[in-house]
């Protein structure tokens, strides 16, 4: 489950135009991290699993809802409340 939300909320940071390309694409890039991470479970490397996964999940998902609220945020001083 927290997987998908993480998903989600990546690609809905993916989609702002208002930041820029690298604070769009960070979430994604965690997310991708983390995902890495999860692979050295299956290969028997466990120690980088369990440091590093759960973290970058985490960060992954604090940075896009982080960048969805500064868009928002964006949106209303600028006045432009139909722009997505």
């Amino acid at each position: 489950m927290f997987l998908i939300i993480n998903a989600v909320l990546s690609v809905w940071a993916w989609r702002l135009r208002q930041l820029p390309g690298w604070r769009r694409r960070l979430p994604a890039a965690l997310l991708a991290c983390a995902l890495a991470a999860n692979v050295t479970r299956a290969t028997g490397i466990t120690a980088i699993a369990e440091t590093a996964a759960f973290p970058l999940h985490l960060l992954a998902a604090l940075t896009a809802l982080n960048a969805l609220t500064r868009a928002r945020r964006l949106r209303r001083s600028t006045g432009n409340e139909a722009v997505a």
